[in-house]
């Protein structure tokens, strides 16, 4: 049964961490939930070291806002943020341009290893002198996935004036032992996914100004950051999950020219997995994970001065392993974003990215490496 919740005002508050996916569906009833007040000082600090096939450290360090309408809470610059591990060695994270602390690097790294069965630690000292700490959160190994299969359905919908519309859903089920590779126990599953899509100008201008070159971007983009998707393996009587739907798409222009989906796979903590269920309880039922929750979730991170203080987000640790999938041109009946012609009569109505391709964000000249066809 979906439950809907009600909210004052929805907010572009950027809460969540990662890129978090599920499909839902059923039953609709209505409850009243009040959302808190969050004190304007509050921040958030959401964090994850990953080793495997993208090792890396990532951190987002935000203001917190109440519920105002397009209000998007600050990121928080200046901040000094270290991870530490279990033998006390410490990493320095820096800021990036995208707001985000980042540091990636290959496994292997002589001066500080990230490996399942290792233990770490967030540190965030804010410029004006709040000092800010996670518990000490172990590296789960996650096992590598075996397949990733899609089928695309056709379904019959009413419009807004009535009429009936075929679209076209893309169904995606991956297959991965549940064992993880060090034999111990089983692991708790949590996937992010995202996508990349050729996106080409139009091929013919003929309004009557000089014909530029045509060019073909690649456009990235995050897939279903209104859901959060995990499976919880110490459960399961089997060791092998099968055909286990992780997403359903509708399908637009994104598709028309051909479009990878890379899934990243990761193991949790049984904390970390409390975590994310609590906020999948919220998330996927209405909203998106960039809203704050309307009820108060737990984390593992404190003021180390006050620990009165109401700390959002969390810090976990686990191996990432990733699996691509090629869903062909020609599965979707959506036509291109751009005209095919651009002519004097739709020159005003085309969108500048199609005259740039490079003006869509997300996107580049440059053709991914994985990119075969």
């Amino acid at each position: 049964m979906l439950i809907l919740i009600k909210r004052p005002v929805k907010t572009l508050l950027l809460w969540g961490i990662l890129a978090l996916m599920i499909f839902f569906n059923g039953c609709l009833s209505e409850i009243s939930l009040d959302a808190p007040v969050v004190n304007p000082e509050s921040i958030a600090i959401r964090g994850v070291v990953k080793s495997g096939d993208t090792a890396s450290v990532v951190v987002k360090v935000t203001n917190v806002v109440n519920f105002r309408a397009f209000e998007i809470p600050e990121v928080i610059q200046g901040a000094r943020v270290t991870v530490t591990d279990e033998s006390g060695n410490t990493l320095e994270v820096p800021l990036q341009d995208n707001g985000n602390y980042e540091l990636f690097f290959p496994e292997g790294n002589p001066n500080f290893q990230i490996a399942p069965g290792k233990s770490y630690q967030l540190s965030v000292g804010l410029p004006d002198g709040r000092q800010y700490q996670s518990a000490f959160e172990s590296l789960e190994p996650v096992p590598k996935p075996d397949t990733l299969t899609f089928t695309v359905e056709s379904r019959e919908f009413g419009n807004e004036i009535g009429n009936i519309v075929v679209k076209e859903y893309l169904d995606v089920r991956i297959k991965t032992p549940i064992i993880k590779p060090d034999g111990n126990g089983k692991a708790r599953f949590k996937w992010s996914m995202r996508g990349v899509f050729q996106f080409s100008e139009p091929p013919d201008f003929t309004a009557g100004v000089p014909v530029p070159s045509p060019k073909v971007c690649y456009s990235y983009e995050d897939v279903n950051l209104d859901k959060v998707i995990i499976f919880n393996g110490s459960s399961s009587l089997q060791d092998t999950l099968d055909d286990f739907q992780i997403l359903e798409k509708f399908m637009d222009y994104r598709f028309h020219e051909g479009y990878y989906l890379t899934v990243f796979q990761q193991s949790l903590s049984p904390d970390a997995y409390r975590y994310w269920e609590e906020i999948q309880s919220l998330v996927n039922v209405d909203g998106t994970v960039y809203d704050p929750p309307p009820g108060k979730i737990k984390g593992n991170i404190r003021n180390v001065d006050d620990e009165t203080e109401e700390v959002f987000g969390f810090f976990y640790a686990t191996e990432e392993r990733l699996i691509r999938r090629y869903i062909p041109r020609g599965m979707t009946s959506s036509g291109r974003f751009c005209p095919h012609r651009i002519t004097i009569e739709n020159l005003w109505e085309t969108q500048r990215q199609c005259f740039d391709c490079r003006l869509r964000p997300g996107s580049t000249y440059d053709k991914p490496d994985f990119w075969e066809y």
